[in-house]
């Protein structure tokens, strides 16, 4: 897809993530006031947001409009359905390498002033 000359990737989320995923978001029905918009088509919103660093506003029409983006964003941010979406794909995936675990070795080395830093 083409935006404005730009390759758009949408459609990142893959099938299998998603189906791990959805069971944790906040129901579309019966919420009071205007309906939201689909909640995989605004997660990949904000998840292009932050793979390209751009501002909100920048956001491409595709996704819908960018302030409902940052809304639902700012809402999942404060009521814990991030959280929950973490915990849900860490607890699918319990065999999988948790990315938060470096050498502590190499994250000392790289962090240590060049002054002091071991020779290699």
């Amino acid at each position: 897809m083409r935006d404005a000359g730009y390759v758009l990737r949408a459609d990142e989320i893959p099938d299998d993530l998603w189906a791990v995923i959805e069971p944790v978001l906040p129901a579309l029905a019966g919420r009071r006031g205007r309906p939201w918009n689909d909640h995989r088509l605004t997660l990949e919103g904000i998840a292009w947001r932050f793979r390209t660093g751009s501002p909100w506003r920048d956001l491409p029409d595709y996704f819908g409009p960018w302030q409902s983006i940052w809304e639902r964003h700012r809402r999942w941010s404060d009521d814990g359905t991030y959280i929950r979406m973490f915990a849900a794909v860490r607890a699918a995936a319990p065999n999988e390498r948790n990315s938060s675990n470096v050498c502590c070795r190499s994250t000392r080395r790289l962090s240590a002033p060049t002054s002091i830093r071991p020779a290699p």
